[in-house]
């Protein structure tokens, strides 16, 4: 066979149909999606296509040529329809396949096919093909085209230009990796685009068909495309549902910090409107007290959390930076940003419910000890002045046995609320147990703590408590005690509670309604509630 220039281009085109055969089979081993799938569709016509015009250079007459040019047509008509399908599955727009929305955009198409086939009857599609023999080829060397053949032409490159857009309108907003592969299937329709133009309106003074030859290169970049890109098992779907769409902020930096990346939840939260972060330096869009700097220069994983106003709201967000590696080199950080405000509110109130009584709302007996064991610490350390106080409500068991429990609770909640009120804000008041109470006093002396202890039993004397159908004056028996600081040998701070709690009793001995500090006699008194 001489090798002339119909030779060659009979092989591209053979060349060109396995190619697509093969880039069009491939990508079908991955399942997860229907990318593979729509990428088929769209391979099939582009093989018929090309497929034909080889085998229609070699037809044994001007009738068969004829007949592959009709397959050919079919094909060319086809394919921009399988483009669309194509990019809107690829982009995860294919919630617009609807029957009827394929029902409308294969209209046109459809029509173009009858006319194509029918096209001898009335020349509507074009008007004339006149097929000259080569040698042993026949090419189709003369086109007259017919006035249906724009609506065809208009409405391909339509569909061609507007699966173009949506990708490079995905590619915008994507990392550089997933731009790529938009950007390399936008390359590999346009190049077929060029030729058949080319082809077309006789921009070249060439009588040979080079859409082969613009299939063979888009082939090519398909094919490098799948490899280098992963075009099939990862695709900008997969970026956009786990990046694009997350609830977390997320914000790629490079190695010089500057935002090379970033998530529309980021830019919610920091109130960034544009994509022209890129590029600037990361710590340019957060607030000036959250330190991102300092976070940034360690290479291990590190977290913080930091307040934001957002909404006129303040919201509460985890922050963690982590480093991204590349065969061992070190290639940027990755900050995440989750919102934990509902997270830290319910572990606030869980802390709460934990050191306070249910029922007053004042701290429990449990969280009154710790509470004790570091102000204890912390007034030895100090050497200043600590005292403690407890009271019990004087005959409260005769309350709850006349007006019952219901009633005794709402004495209860009463009587820490007015106390309450008798307090310093650094004072630390605590339910100690069924109808006692006792009070850590900081930086005071047994003369300050009297008059504390005075303060509220007054308090308590003039309140009238009002039930239903009754109103009741109560009174409380209070003890006092104070941390020794000129003692060798210091007491434990139990014990400071148990002098508390001797002084309490010794005024209840003693008529009640009173307020009475330990003294070293107590020590010797059985502790009786008389």
């Amino acid at each position: 066979m001489q090798l002339n220039q119909y030779t060659l281009f009979f092989i591209i085109s053979i060349i060109s149909a396995a190619i697509t055969l093969i880039i069009a089979v491939l990508p079908l081993r991955f399942k997860e999606t229907n990318t593979p799938k729509a990428f088929l569709f769209l391979q099939i016509p582009i093989f018929l296509w090309v497929f034909s015009i080889g085998a229609g250079m070699v037809s044994p007459n001007e009738g068969i040529a004829l007949f592959w040019n009709v397959i050919r047509m079919i094909g060319v008509i086809l394919a921009p329809v399988g483009w669309i399908i194509f990019v809107l599955v690829f982009t995860q727009n294919d919630r617009f396949l609807t029957p009827g929305f394929l029902t409308v955009i294969n209209l046109i198409p459809l029509i173009s096919i009858i006319l194509m086939v029918t096209n001898q009857l009335h020349g509507l599609f074009i008007e004339e093909v006149v097929f000259l023999p080569y040698g042993r080829y026949w090419v189709d060397g003369v086109w007259t085209l017919g006035p249906y053949f724009w609506v065809h032409f208009t409405y391909s490159y339509i569909l061609i230009l507007t699966g173009d857009y949506l990708i490079l309108k995905e590619a915008l907003a994507m990392s550089r990796r997933y731009r790529s592969q938009s950007i390399a299937l936008c390359v590999a329709t346009i190049v077929p685009l060029l030729t058949n133009i080319s082809f077309s309106f006789h921009l070249l003074p060439l009588k040979i068909n080079y859409d082969p030859l613009g299939f063979v290169f888009a082939g090519l970049i398909f094919a490098w495309a799948m490899y280098r890109y992963n075009l099939f098992d990862i695709t900008p779907i997969a970026r956009r549902i786990l990046v694009d769409q997350m609830m977390d902020a997320m914000i790629v930096i490079d190695t010089k910090y500057r935002i090379v990346d970033i998530n529309p939840a980021a830019m919610h939260i920091l109130q960034i409107n544009d994509f022209d972060v890129f590029g600037q330096p990361v710590e340019d869009i957060f607030p000036a007290k959250i330190n991102i700097p300092k976070l940034l220069l360690s290479n291990q994983s590190q977290r913080m959390e930091f307040p934001i106003q957002r909404d006129n709201l303040i919201h509460t967000y985890d922050i963690q930076v982590s480093t991204i590696y590349h065969k061992k080199s070190r290639v940027g950080q990755l900050i995440l940003a989750r919102d934990v405000t509902e997270k830290k509110e319910i572990v606030d109130q869980l802390q709460k419910l934990a050191i306070t009584d249910s029922l007053t709302g004042l701290f429990n007996h449990r969280h009154f000890y710790e509470l004790l064991d570091t102000e204890y610490k912390r007034a030895l350390r100090l050497f200043h002045p600590f005292s403690v106080i407890i009271f019990d409500i004087d005959h409260f068991k005769k309350v709850n046995d006349k007006f019952g429990h219901i009633n005794g609770d709402q004495i209860l909640t009463e009587i820490a609320t007015i106390c309450q009120e008798g307090l310093r804000q650094y004072d630390i008041f605590s339910r100690y147990g069924g109808e006692e109470f006792a009070i850590l006093l900081p930086e005071t002396d047994i003369h300050q703590a009297v008059q504390t202890a005075e303060r509220l039993r007054q308090i308590v004397e003039d309140h009238t408590f009002i039930l239903p159908k009754t109103k009741i004056n109560l009174t409380i028996s209070l003890g006092v005690a104070t941390l020794p600081l000129d003692m060798d040998k210091k007491p434990h701070p139990e014990a400071l509670v148990d002098w508390a709690d001797r002084a309490m009793y010794h005024s209840k001995s003693n008529g009640r309604n009173l307020v009475s500090v330990w003294e070293e006699s107590f020590s010797s008194q059985s502790i009786q509630d008389p």
